[in-house]
């Protein structure tokens, strides 16, 4: 019985702190919900009576009369709603809305964003604004935790008689935070309380910080999206938005071609103080490298720029039409310090989004992260002056004197290598940029490979200059080879320097494939440990080629390199598939390959592999391409190296039974004999005639067959299936 009476006891209790909760704003206190209430604004965009559209919004910042809002940039998107221009569709911002204390006021868009969705409004001459919610501070955010979505959902909809909407606060939890490859917040996912018109309003914690943005909704799933609160901070802070490369002349020229980069600058609070930009002249398809530290790109050149009107400008020479593009950096200078754009690549009459985050502030020395997850130190000019390490020059003076010793030196190198005499040799120079003349040194097949599964070189292929690397070598002093005068440095280990000559990342060679998931630069590596084994692998889809009598196709690994001790071969179905439905944006794109390593050259180790699917990827890693083939993979170039013809196995013939022939007389007809003679020779004659004839029809038909039929032939299918109609997208906007 007592247990029952605290049993009850302990539900009325709960159920009256729960009662009391919901009395003080659900988790908010007082002042923060009536600070919240204040600052969210009911948006109208359009003409009363025509079509338009409406949203939320809110407050951010107070300057005497005037007033900044934040909402999303298609709820102010009035592309559709145009007659003349957007000037004439008004945008109107209502406070207090659906209150007596009512105010509405004209507004105008001072900075849009496409992606992230974002905008911002300014209403001038309204005195008395209210308090704007506070970005200062973001609140730390985790699953599970308690958020409320403030505005005005379904708009009018919601209304009591002919006024407009009274705001609505719901409660949602989050239930994740989408992150980028860098670790950065991108979106926080949240369950409940977003429906249409909340787009725009501001989903705050339970102490009032902001958390986000409504943006959008999964329909039908509960599930909505929310920007993340440092995203709203670095538009007001100041960023870049879309980019152009504009030629100044529409003629076309086979020589230098001048043109023009125009940036557009969203800087609503004029926190941008100074600009410089960087460029480097490329051809369209050099994707720009990603990095994950600060630092303009080592070979770009620095260009005065111009700012009228919100328009950054800076005049550039492109050297030839071939090199119609731009790879862009910029550094925009502010009262707290700098930050450094992420490189971008622009063709000429691209129209190219803003770059992505808020880019990086400098630091004392950076890293070059590679798709792989392996850092570099940033390409440089200069060897670093700290090293511990013997001068490469000093070797090169008096190779002799180091033969048979293990020695330390430092270099540059543009981390390439070529094969000369049967040697895999490294590239490497003095710090005076040239190439030492009394040394040659070799490195190991799987070292070299190590070195070229980087892709170094892929970042800015078909540069003017070659970008170099400090490097750091161990290795022993052998004898000159041959007749080559040069004597040998055997690499055993490879280093990359910082600029403080400390190591980032060392290569060592390696007998064996490592353990762990296979990669496309481990079959490249290692094929002989795959062979026969069927594997899904990320990479990259470059495109296909040609190759002798089969279908070839161009893989890049997880740094975008080309795997170079792989042939790679498609069905004349995957040929087609490539050519048709890979259009040349998409090249270059991350992909995921089902293979099947067909076999290994057992004389240099060279694999062979073909490829049965393909899944081109977006770069959130969704699938937005698949191509599949179950027709036959030709290998010509398995069967011209190391296919041998089968050996002719010849059987001992063995002797018949003995049969007594039949006895002619020892006198016997001169002229019969003479007479089965000619017989005899003209059966000959015409039997071999008759050979002849068999043998010249086989003989052509196998050419045919060897014109025609080498390559495999899928029957075309005749019938296209109509696809089933579905929404790939399951987001829709507030």
């Amino acid at each position: 019985m007592f247990a029952k009476l605290c049993l009850r006891v302990g539900v009325v209790v709960a159920v009256v702190a729960a009662q009391i909760g919901m009395a003080r704003g659900q988790g908010l206190t007082a002042e923060n919900l009536a600070t919240i209430k204040a600052a969210t604004v009911y948006i109208q965009v359009g003409k009363p009576g025509g079509p338009g559209a409406t949203g939320s919004g809110f407050l951010v910042r107070v300057d005497g009369e005037t007033g900044y809002i934040v909402t999303n940039n298609h709820v102010i998107d009035v592309s559709d709603l145009m007659t003349d221009n957007a000037a004439m569709v008004p945008i109107r911002v209502v406070f207090n809305s659906g209150t007596p204390i009512e105010r509405t006021a004209t507004a105008q868009v001072v900075a849009a964003l496409e992606q992230p969705d974002l905008a911002v409004l300014k209403v001038e001459k309204m005195k008395g604004l209210p308090k704007p919610l506070d970005l200062s501070d973001p609140p730390k955010l985790m699953e599970t935790s308690t958020v409320y979505v403030c505005g005005f959902p379904f708009g009018a909809k919601l209304a009591s008689a002919d006024k407009n909407p009274e705001i609505s606060i719901g409660t949602a939890t989050v239930s994740s935070i989408r992150t980028d490859k860098s670790g950065q917040v991108t979106n926080v996912q949240l369950n409940g309380a977003l429906n249409p018109g909340n787009s725009g309003g501001p989903v705050v914690a339970t102490d009032g910080k902001l958390v986000g943005v409504a943006v959008k909704t999964v329909r039908n799933a509960g599930i909505g999206i929310a920007i993340p609160q440092h995203e709203v901070a670095t538009l007001l802070r100041g960023r870049t938005g879309k980019m152009l490369l504009l030629p100044k002349s529409n003629a076309p020229s086979e020589g230098e071609i001048p043109a023009t980069i125009q940036v557009e600058m969203l800087d609503p609070f004029s926190g941008i103080k100074s600009i410089a930009a960087y460029y480097m002249a490329v051809r369209p398809n050099v994707v720009a490298p990603e990095l994950v530290s600060p630092g303009i790109l080592p070979g770009l050149m620095k260009v005065p720029v111009k700012v009228i009107d919100g328009k950054a400008t800076a005049d550039v020479v492109l050297p030839n039409a071939e090199s119609s593009a731009v790879i862009l950096q910029l550094e925009l200078g502010y009262v707290n310090g700098k930050i450094f754009t992420f490189p971008v690549t622009i063709s000429v009459g691209e129209d190219r989004k803003a770059p992505k985050g808020p880019g990086f502030r400098p630091s004392a020395s950076g890293k070059l992260k590679l798709p792989s997850g392996i850092e570099l130190p940033f390409p440089t000019d200069t060897r670093p002056a700290k090293s511990d390490g013997t001068d490469i020059s000093e070797i090169n003076r008096t190779p002799e004197a180091y033969l048979d010793k293990v020695v330390k030196l430092d270099a540059m190198s543009p981390c390439t290598t070529s094969e000369t005499g049967g040697l895999q040799e490294l590239y490497v120079e003095t710090e005076a940029g040239n190439a030492p003349s009394n040394l040659r040194l070799t490195i190991s097949k799987d070292l070299a490979l190590q070195v070229q599964d980087l892709g170094v070189q892929d970042f800015l292929p078909n540069l003017v200059t070659q970008l170099k690397f400090a490097v750091r070598i161990v290795g022993k002093v052998k004898k000159p080879i041959g007749r080559d005068s040069r004597h040998v440095i055997e690499i055993e280990e490879l280093s990359f320097l910082n600029d403080d000559a400390t190591v980032t990342t060392t290569l060592k060679p390696e007998t064996s494939a490592p353990g762990g998931k296979p990669t496309l630069s481990l079959v490249n590596r290692f094929p002989d440990k795959y062979k026969g084994q069927i594997l899904t692998l990320n990479g990259a889809l470059m495109g296909v080629r040609t190759a002798g009598k089969g279908y070839g196709v161009e893989l890049g690994n997880e740094n975008n390199a080309k795997p170079l001790n792989l042939d790679i071969f498609v069905s004349k179905e995957m040929f087609a598939l490539v050519e048709s439905d890979i259009p040349k944006e998409m090249l270059r794109s991350p992909a995921k390959v089902t293979i099947v390593v067909e076999t290994v050259d057992p004389r240099s180790g060279h694999g062979f592999i073909g490829v049965t699917k393909i899944e081109v990827l977006d770069e959130s890693g969704k699938i937005v391409k698949t191509l599949n083939s179950t027709g036959k993979i030709d290998y010509p170039a398995v069967q011209a190296a190391i296919v041998k013809p089968p050996e002719r196995t010849i059987e001992k013939a063995v002797a018949p039974t003995e049969a007594k022939a039949p006895a002619v007389p020892e006198k016997a007809n001169t002229s019969l004999m003479v007479g089965l003679g000619i017989g005899a020779a003209a059966l000959c004659l015409a039997g071999g005639a008759i050979m002849f004839y068999i043998l010249k029809k086989a003989s052509k038909a196998k050419a045919d067959d060897d014109d025609d039929d080498d390559r495999p032939k899928p029957k075309p299918s005749r019938t296209k299936t109509k696809p089933t109609k579905t929404d790939d997208n399951p987001f829709e906007n507030l």
